[in-house]
């Protein structure tokens, strides 16, 4: 994970709860989510990750789908 260059703020933050559980949503720009956040691919080596592996279709099937939307 990398370190923010600048400080955030995060505002309008909605707090509520889902399943019973306190919940938080908000806002911010992708490229400071991409710094911030990270998902083990599927065959991380210990087992546990989660993230499927890249599909050029299924990539171009959802940029057409969003921006249908």
């Amino acid at each position: 994970m990398s370190n923010l260059q600048i400080n955030q703020v995060i505002e309008n933050v909605l707090q509520s709860k889902m399943r019973g559980k306190i919940v938080y949503q908000s806002y911010l720009p992708a490229l400071t989510a991409l710094n911030l956040t990270f998902v083990k691919p599927y065959n991380d080596s210990n087992g546990k990750g989660y993230q499927r592996p890249v599909d050029p279709k299924r990539c171009h099937d959802f940029a057409v789908y969003l921006s249908k939307r």
